[in-house]
């Protein structure tokens, strides 16, 4: 056998090189994935249950939200506290391995969530940052998040702010709501369900207090050994001052001094009796204020500093996920976060047990290129190391290095084998670079323009004119977002803008032409640019050396924007911002210059980014209520729909750069399901009957508004929110009486959360309750239950016509989905008729055996040729149960898991149709070789059908035709929901497909050849 460490470089290479080509055909990517929410009500155990449900469905992978340790409680597991361990609230490791195993079983893959930018710090089970807060600036891990040590208060010089006090520090200290404990060996500071540890050094403090209480025990051994443990604690080296050394040796004489005085008080009553006793001294009494004096004195020597959570706006001194106090940013650029934080994902990779992973929040890091490609090059790395050990035995750190390097010298055309999608929200206008390491996004671009296809472009203005009318004034969607981004900028974020402006300070200091540029004026420049921000973040890291044409123009429109609207601010200001950001100050400077502008600039862009979806998603789209289907995360409402060619374009697009990016249409953050705004995008066919309608309900309901200072409550904007929402979510059933009341509480949470967001006439810092009162008295009287409600009398029936023809919009816009290029993403519980809203409303229980039974009805339908007919036209007319949705779904996701190169690998061609229903008609067709697929829905149902009894199928289509491009060559295709065989003929001397036929049974088509 050879030694590893006598491998010659030249076979080395060789054997490197020829793994690297195994790669390319070994990326593993999903036909489609099943998005599983998991959290303590629904831990692995129930998830587990339900895994061949999802294989007999035609599920090729799932898609688990984070299922590390977070935060106690947590609903969603993005607060993660700790990726290397499982959390407990889900399931034990053995759980998660049963787990694994029925998924292996199923022949099912895992996708994970990975949430790099940021963890939980709520909850006392975060071990890096409990070692921050009791080690400070010196800590073992002080590197791993991204902490201010010397901010612009100097009394939080070396100090962490922790702004988790609900009232002002004195108050709180005061109410006896800090609270001295002793538990585990350790001595800690209790806030309610906070605990905060006691710096060691400052033990002394402590067990000295008082301590000749303790004069009569000077002849018992445990006494000298209470004054040696005292003497181990003053002795122990300072955090911030250590170096390597110091600290280990801090680290080993801390540990064993805890437990010296753990165990002394475990022999000694009369010791534990004067601990107990310091205790309750420091604990205070609330009749006497300067009895917290001693506990006031301990806070201070800290590192940390307990405030009102008020105070974090502005001097927050670590920097938090969007303005989310209890989340920290990581410093995952650090190869030391990197690779401590991914220990457990890329071991659960190397174990077969996942497959690829989602990036959460990718914009907020310093460097998101640097990732991706850091997450490729380790698993690269990883599996050849295994393979290579597997022939060698062991590898030494010296041929590690060696197989590194030849890695990194054979980047030049990098190959990608670890599946990556990543949650990053496009503009409208904004292409996703190419270069990036990764597979896609998750895809918020293609629900976006997959919504658009269904919604009337000419109906655009009307709805722009009726809202107006309906307000009372014109709103200026840009002008709105310009100000709610302003406000974020100065009311939640003032803390981080005010850094950046101290900043450019240093650096205009530094230069003669740029040193008269006041604090000031700085710090309102930056705000304004950011404000004016067109996408979310630029992309320019520390080894940028030309920024690219997408940067540079986005920081154009910016400035310009920015002086636009600051027309006397001195345009010089905007300039050296403009020429820094660009990269254009860096010619002749120093390399402490060039950090310093690089810093900037990475912080300006992790900025940018939280302080656009802030203002874009969870402000403005609760103001903006002209149409409510387009405010959808990654949306932009100025584009009020996509052309078929529009559609066409982006897919073809999508088929050529990115066709293993996800195809989603309801995920965990989105504002409303797909079938709600599907149900939504029928009001834009007939936006005259909407009108008369909204008229009729506002002049009923006018007399449960409430009179507030000469003004009626709710407003119109918001009772405008409210139809469309009832609309959107009223159930297919009637409601009965006992569930009335929670489905109206249900309506009432989701609008308190609207008006808040909005922040126009309460929000959640200072509500305000009278008008909130209003608000639900509103909506609960207009949902009322009993006697003659004319409302619901008027309104019940026009929703229920909105629902069959959103229902049938849902079906074609899911056959679309189908058929185009990318990976299916289903949210747990979309797999039936799914009307729910923004989180948390769509974080609740699905009913995963109601869907089982359902799938194994329509499995068992009997659709031979002979009772074809009666049996489609028995789901399509069904209005109860959700047959034809989940009939669709395992059709389809079979048929993309059997032929899933056709699906993901095929060219994209767009489909003519000729006829009177050409405006109906979306079509295209997906080609591989000698293989086809060709993908046929409809739309705009309320103006084809004749009458609510009408089906969009059959004779509707008569006379129209979809034309077939002329080399395919083709006599017959099949139906994969019917098998019903489609023969072509010639339409016009071209080869065609009637569409009569093709729809004769449903409203859409998917039809091949690879099943003859």
């Amino acid at each position: 056998m050879t030694k590893p460490e006598t491998i010659d470089n030249d076979l080395l290479k060789k054997q490197v090189l020829d793994l690297l080509q195994q790669f390319k055909d070994d990326t593993y990517v999903p036909a489609s994935v099943y998005r599983f929410q998991l959290n303590r009500d629904f831990p692995f155990s129930q998830a587990t249950k339900y895994l061949p449900y999802l294989k007999e469905l035609g599920i090729d992978a799932i898609y688990c939200s984070p299922y590390y340790q977070a935060k106690p409680g947590s609903p969603h597991g993005y607060n993660v506290t700790d990726s290397n361990k499982i959390n407990p609230e889900i399931g034990s490791y053995d759980d998660f391995l049963s787990f694994c195993q029925i998924l292996n079983d199923n022949q099912l893959h895992q996708i994970i969530d990975v949430v790099p930018n940021h963890m939980g710090i709520i909850g006392n089970n975060n071990p890096y940052w409990m070692d921050v807060l009791e080690n400070g600036a010196g800590a073992e891990f002080a590197y791993f998040f991204d902490i201010d040590w010397d901010p612009l208060k100097k009394e939080l010089h070396n100090k962490v702010l922790l702004p988790v006090l609900g009232k002002q520090y004195g108050n709180a200290l005061e109410s006896q709501e800090l609270k001295l404990e002793y538990h585990s060996h350790n001595f800690s500071i209790r806030y309610y369900q906070h605990i905060f540890p006691v710096a060691p050094e400052t033990y002394p403090e402590i067990l000295e207090n008082g301590i000749e209480f303790l004069d009569n025990q000077k002849n018992n051994p445990d006494y000298q050994e209470y004054l040696s443990i005292i003497h181990g604690f003053k002795n122990i080296p300072i955090a911030k001052n250590a170096n390597p050394k110091k600290l280990g040796e801090r680290y080993r004489e801390k540990e064993v001094t805890k437990k010296r005085l753990a165990a002394l008080l475990e022999r000694s009553q009369p010791i534990r009796d004067f601990i107990n006793s310091r205790i309750e001294l420091y604990n205070g009494k609330i009749e006497d204020p300067t009895s917290f004096n001693h506990m006031d004195q301990l806070l201070n020597r800290q590192h940390y500093r307990i405030a009102f959570w008020k105070v974090a706006s502005e001097e927050i001194n670590y920097r938090r996920f969007f303005n989310i106090n209890e989340l920290a940013a990581i410093r995952m650029e650090d190869d030391r976060v990197f690779e401590t934080y991914h220990q457990l994902i890329f071991q659960l990779i190397k174990e077969n047990k996942v497959h690829g992973i989602r990036i959460d929040h990718p914009d907020g890091l310093y460097d998101p290129d640097g990732y991706f490609k850091k997450l490729q090059l380790t698993y690269i790395e990883q599996i050849i190391f295994d393979k290579l050990s597997k022939e060698y035995h062991s590898l030494s750190q010296d041929i590690k290095t060696r197989v590194k390097d030849i890695i990194q010298e054979n980047q030049a055309q990098p190959i990608n084998p670890l599946y990556i999608v990543i949650e990053k929200i496009l503009e409208r206008k904004e292409n996703l670079p190419e270069s990036w390491r990764i597979h896609g996004t998750v895809g918020y671009d293609f629900l976006n323009q997959l919504n658009g296809l269904f919604i009337n472009r000419e109906n655009g203005y009307v709805f722009d004119d009726f809202y107006r009318n309906v307000i009372g004034f014109d709103r200026d969607f840009e002008e709105l977002l310009y100000e709610k981004k302003l406000f974020f900028a100065a009311n939640d974020m003032p803390s981080e803008i005010n850094l950046l402006g101290y900043s450019l300070n240093k650096i205009s200091e530094l230069n003669r032409h740029f040193r008269d540029f006041t604090i000031y004026n700085l710090i309102n420049a930056v705000r304004e640019i950011i404000a004016c921000f067109p996408v979310y973040r630029t992309y320019i890291t520390e080894n940028t050396e030309k920024i690219t044409d997408r940067d540079e123009k986005f920081i154009y429109i910016a400035i310009e924007k920015a002086k636009h609207y600051n027309p006397v601010a001195d345009r010089s200001i905007y300039d050296f911002i403009h020429s820094i950001l660009n990269l254009k100050l860096e010619e002749s400077i120093s390399e402490k210059e060039k950090k310093l502008y690089r810093a900037f600039i990475s912080r300006f862009q992790q900025i940018a980014s939280p302080i656009m979806a802030k203002g874009l998603e969870d402000t403005v789209f609760y103001i903006y209520n002209r149409f409510i289907s387009l405010n959808e995360v990654g949306g932009d409402p100025l584009h009020f729909s996509y052309s078929p060619s529009e559609f066409h374009r982006q897919n073809n697009e999508r088929s050529k750069k990115w066709p293993y990016g996800m195809l989603t249409n309801s995920t965990h953050d989105t504002k409303r399901s797909f079938d709600v705004r599907m149900r939504l995008n029928v009001i834009s066919e007939d936006f005259d009957t909407w009108k008369i309608y909204f008229k009729r309900w506002s002049k009923i309901n006018k007399k449960h508004k409430t009179l507030i200072n000469g003004q009626y409550y709710p407003e119109s904007n918001t009772e405008y929110l409210i139809y469309q929402s009832l609309i959107g979510i009223w159930p297919d059933y009637p409601i009965s009486k006992e569930y009335w009341n929670t489905y109206t509480d249900r309506v009432w949470e989701y609008i308190e959360k609207a008006i808040k967001e909005a922040k126009l006439l309460t929000n959640w810092v200072n509500p305000n309750l009278e008008y909130e009162t209003a608000v639900k008295n509103f909506i609960y009287k207009i949902m009322e239950n009993k006697g003659r409600n004319f409302f619901l009398k008027i309104f019940l029936p026009y929703q229920q016509n909105i629902s069959r023809l959103g229902k049938f919009n849902s079906l074609s816009a899911l056959n679309i989905t189908l058929g185009s290029p990318g990976v299916i993403d289903v949210y747990q519980g979309t797999d039936l008729w799914n009307y729910t809203l923004v989180d948390p409303d769509n974080r609740r229980q699905v009913d995963f055996d109601l869907r089982w039974h359902l799938l194994n009805r329509v499995k068992e339908l009997d659709c031979s040729e002979k009772s074809l007919s009666d049996k489609m036209n028995e789901l399509l007319t069904e209005k109860k149960d959700s047959r034809i949705k989940i009939f669709t779904f395992w059709k389809g996701l079979h048929f993309r898991k059997k032929y899933k190169e056709l699906i993901l690998n095929a060219e994209y061609i767009s489909l003519e149709i000729t006829g009177n229903k050409v405006d109906h008609i979306i079509a295209f067709l997906r080609k591989k070789q000698d293989r086809y697929v060709i993908v046929v829905s409809s739309r705009f149902y309320s103006l084809l059908l004749e009458n609510d009894q009408s089906l969009p199928i059959n004779e509707c289509w008569q006379d129209n035709h979809l034309i077939l491009p002329d080399d395919l060559r083709l006599s017959s295709l099949k139906d994969i929901y019917t098998n019903a065989e489609i023969k072509t003929e010639k339409y016009q001397g071209k080869s065609s497909l009637n569409l009569q036929k093709v729809l004769k049974y449903l409203p859409y088509s998917i039809l091949t050849n690879s099943e003859s």
